[in-house]
């Protein structure tokens, strides 16, 4: 009787499975990549609970009066800090802050207050808009830049931007007048 060669015995049987050392490779250099892309986005985005923080990006907005409104704009031009409220017609939430925006808007000239419909049909937010009469800016995100810029956990999404274009204060859900008052004095 022969002794089984050791080597003959792995040629024999299914091959242990071993690690694709290349695959494994790829995936954590892809994981390190998209880790360092998204830790580089401005605004800081904390995940647990959605807020906000850093220099507040561009805001571009043609307002349901055909006019453009620009942030870099206004903050050299007036100079007032600004309320920036992302809302869509189909949101319920946001219907019902809209009215809390306006009471807070008209309490707080010194205050700006631009809302935005994102995610939404032109048509649906003007008609919303009309509806409820929002005693503050509005606007729409037709080409998704806004969204993107200003990433959220939910809708609606507020933003607080001082004098100087930093991000004091943001809010995944909806918000009250009471609670802007409390935020904006601080």
């Amino acid at each position: 009787m022969t002794t089984p060669d050791p080597d003959s015995v792995f040629h024999d049987e299914a091959a242990p499975l071993r690690p694709a050392r290349g695959r494994l490779t790829i995936v954590f250099v892809v994981v390190i990549a998209v880790g360092l892309l998204i830790g580089q986005r401005d605004p800081a985005v904390d995940g647990a609970s959605g807020s906000l923080s850093g220099i507040a990006p561009e805001v571009v907005l043609t307002t349901f009066d055909g006019d453009e409104w620009r942030l870099s704009e206004h903050l050299t031009d007036d100079g007032r800090p600004v309320v920036l409220n992302l809302w869509a017609s189909w949101c319920v939430p946001c219907r019902e802050e809209i009215p809390e925006l306006s009471a807070f808007a008209d309490a707080n000239p010194g205050v700006a207050v631009v809302g935005v419909a994102v995610n939404d049909q032109e048509t649906d937010a003007m008609a919303l808009a009309r509806d409820l009469a929002p005693s503050y800016l509005v606007g729409m995100d037709a080409t998704g830049r806004l969204r993107d810029s200003y990433p959220s956990v939910g809708m609606p999404f507020t933003v607080l931007i001082d004098s100087q274009g930093i991000i004091r204060w943001s809010k995944a859900g909806g918000v009250t007048a009471a609670e802007l008052e409390e935020v904006t004095d601080r």
